[in-house]
């Protein structure tokens, strides 16, 4: 168990190390990133625009469905007030017509004396539609746990921001004022309009009962007569108010319908649900009463009298459990809508529904009774007929305009008394600054950069193909052998290996060291040295591996195969001739060209004259001859080769050794090309011992470790002493 922790702590650690290693290799990249979004951010914000912003805090009061036409008869509606439904009034500041509204009262204040002011405001605004202006300058949200709306005015100046505001405060004040009256108006245009029909019915009633009585020079009615003329206008009077009753009913039904528009087929399925058996029976008793009533009244009963006031309060009750009924089929848990004001409206629907079934059955029988009484009037004389319709018409036509009148004087005073829903509690003040905000535009610019950077950053090293550390190499599925680095100008040349006490000589020798642990049970004696491309340092790891390998007392022998361009002669100051090609080719004896004084127990060919075609020289007998002869003088030989993907002699010569070393150079091999010289390799059947990571830099890591050799030496030989 604590193995696998610190394993994975230890890949942790790396991962992170690899991140800031990426960091550090492309830190001018970032720095670049940083600073160019950093720079785009800061001159945006200070290019930007100036904006103010002025509030305003609204209180919304209850409001409902108000509108109660029945109200002319004196009959009291539905309770359907409610909470107020916020989301519709931040709708409706935030609406086009709201804002049209707006500019209406800013343009009225341009034509007062102080009008300089407002002009200046009014120009700020975009005239090609300064309308949707104000929409995108205007924003309401509500407040938590209030039935307050906190108003937003942005403008680019602060006396237009708080000149707006006011502005929309009091054209919405004024709109839901129009709104809360809607219904009464209605109420008292349809008393108006009802008034002025009655009252010119009422002038020809007086009109035609005047030039009959002079005409026919008579003066009144017999007493009996004049009894049965009063009864039928008493009848009448009842009739035309349950009539003008109903019309109101259907009116209020017709009203809602339109205010409910998009809802209808909602409110249809609870208008049906209201047809259940115990609401039907309510409805059917309620209609009986109703009858029974207008039957006392037809009999000569008094409003007042105990009969009929004892009708009526069954009549009542039966009305208050109607609706209660209708309510309780619109509750939240049965309601067809969601938003409460389907409910109250299906509420008051249902309501009007059963006051319409009762009103139709008295004007029913309010009608057939006063026909029965124009076939009495029909039995007498003709000049008294006349005079008595004359005269009952007159009444009738007197009680309804009485009433009419008192109803159209009561609507009056209700109107005027009706206050908007919508208070003011926190009036607009001075514009506020808030675009732009510097400190904001710099941590978002902070943040936006450094984001940015860090994704071009890694964006360019992920597409990068270029292995630039050793951990590429190990991503992309090869074995680093070990971490070379950049090897300094010194006297002995390249040749670090020659200089014991150095970081590059150990990098060497732990070279040495994996060669030796992958090679497994059977040693490699014959290794070759390649790379996917030139100039790569294969050249110099070769004479650095072959030097290493001398100095642990092995007899090593370094060949120079790269027959197209050979280098190992030029590190250690020598002529090429004679050499490899000299020997197998002239004839030329072994002795003559190995050079054995460079490195104790270390010796090396040189590629000699370059042959007319180096392929077939390397795949020729000759040389398979004469690896076969060296091979038993030396304990190990390292043959350094052309690049892989250059010519085909490394492949020759991979399948000719033990084992083949890679080598490639950090910051300059592809890792397509280091795969492609893998593939190659893998298919002569060479075995590929792994890759060495050459020009590592010294602040990098070998590996994913910090490497210090020369302190560790000099640190443990202090310890000893």
């Amino acid at each position: 168990m604590e193995n696998r922790s610190s394993e994975s702590s230890l890949v942790h650690t790396e991962t992170v190390r690899a991140y800031w290693d990426t960091l550090l290799r492309r830190r001018w990249l970032l720095i670049g990133t940083f600073a160019a979004c950093v720079l785009l951010v800061f001159l945006a914000g200070f290019r930007e625009p100036p904006l103010f912003r002025a509030n305003a805090t609204l209180l919304v009061n209850q409001d409902g469905i108000t509108a109660d036409p029945a109200y002319l008869l004196g009959q009291p509606s539905g309770t359907l007030s409610r909470r107020p439904n916020l989301a519709n009034h931040i709708e409706l500041l935030k609406s086009y017509a709201l804002a049209e509204r707006v500019l209406q009262t800013i343009t009225a204040r341009c034509s007062t004396a102080d009008a300089s002011a407002a002009r200046r405001q009014l120009s700020l605004i975009n005239l090609t539609d300064p309308a949707a202006s104000l929409v995108r300058w205007v924003s309401a949200r509500p407040v938590r746990d209030a039935d307050m709306i906190r108003l937003s005015v942005v403008a680019p100046d602060p006396e237009l921001a708080r000149t707006l505001c006011a502005a929309y405060v009091d054209a919405y004040q004024e709109m839901n004022l129009e709104r809360t009256r809607a219904d009464i108006s209605a109420v008292k245009s349809f008393v108006s309009s009802q008034l002025a029909v009655v009252g010119a019915r009422l002038d020809s009633a007086e009109a035609a009962l005047e030039n009959f009585k002079r005409a026919q020079r008579l003066v009144d009615l017999p007493e009996e007569t004049r009894a049965l003329v009063e009864r039928q206008t008493r009848l009448l009077a009842t009739y035309e108010q349950t009539r003008a009753e109903r019309e109101a009913c259907e009116k209020e039904l017709g009203w809602l319908a339109s205010m409910l528009t998009g809802s209808t087929e909602s409110l249809g399925a609870g208008i049906d649900r209201v047809a259940l058996p115990v609401v039907a029976g309510l409805r059917a008793e309620l209609s009986r009463l109703e009858t029974e009533k207008a039957g006392l009244l037809i009999q000569g009963y008094a409003d007042t009298s105990l009969r009929v006031r004892t009708i009526e309060a069954r009549i009542s009750a039966l009305k208050h459990r109607l609706e209660g009924e209708a309510v309780g089929l619109f509750t939240p848990s049965g309601a067809v809508d969601g938003t409460r004001i389907v409910q109250d409206a299906g509420s008051r629907v249902a309501e009007l529904r059963s006051q319409l079934a009762r009103l139709r059955a008295a004007e029913a029988e309010l009608k057939r009774t006063c026909d029965s009484y124009d076939l009495a009037l029909n039995s007498l004389p003709a000049q008294e007929r006349t005079l008595a319709r004359l005269t009952r018409n007159l009444e009738v036509d007197r009680q309804v305009h009485t009433l009419l009148a008192q109803r159209y004087e009561e609507t009056r005073i209700q109107e005027a008394g009706r206050l908007s829903t919508v208070t003011m509690v926190d009036a607009p003040r001075w514009g506020v600054k808030i675009r732009p905000n510097h400190f904001r535009n710099a941590v978002f610019a902070l943040l936006l950069g450094l984001a940015l950077s860090l994704a071009m950053v890694f964006a360019v090293d992920y597409f990068d193909t270029v292995i630039r550390q050793p951990v590429d190499i190990v991503r992309h599925g090869s074995t680093v052998l070990a971490s070379v680095p950049r090897i300094s100008a010194a006297a002995d040349g390249v040749l670090a290996a020659t200089r014991p006490d150095s970081t590059e000589a150990e990098s060497f020798r732990v070279l040495r060291t994996s060669v030796q642990f992958a090679a497994g049970d059977k040693p490699c004696r014959t290794l070759l040295i390649t790379s996917a491309g030139p100039a790569e340092g294969k050249s110099t790891v070769a004479a650095n591996l072959a030097t290493v390998f001398a100095q642990s007392g092995k007899r090593t022998l370094l060949i120079d195969a790269d027959l197209r361009k050979p280098a190992l002669h030029k590190l250690w100051h020598r002529h090429k001739k004679p050499g490899l090609t000299d020997t197998c080719i002239l004839r030329v004896p072994l002795d003559s060209a190995i050079h054995s004084e460079l490195v104790e127990n270390l010796s090396a060919i040189f590629s000699g004259t370059t042959p007319p075609s180096p392929v077939d020289f390397l795949n020729s007998v000759q040389f398979a001859s004469f690896l076969k002869q060296i091979e038993s003088s030396w304990d190990i030989i390292i043959i350094d080769s052309p690049p892989v993907l250059v010519s085909a002699d490394s492949t020759v010569l991979a399948s000719r050794v033990d084992g083949v070393i890679l080598v490639s150079c950090m910051g300059r091999t592809d890792s397509r090309a280091l795969a492609e010289a893998r593939r190659l390799l893998c298919q002569t059947g060479a075995k590929l011992l792994g890759v060495v990571a050459n020009q590592v830099k010294t602040s990098a890591r070998y590996g994913y470790y910090r490497y210090h050799y020369y302190h560790y030496r000099y640190g443990a030989a202090a310890g000893g002493q």
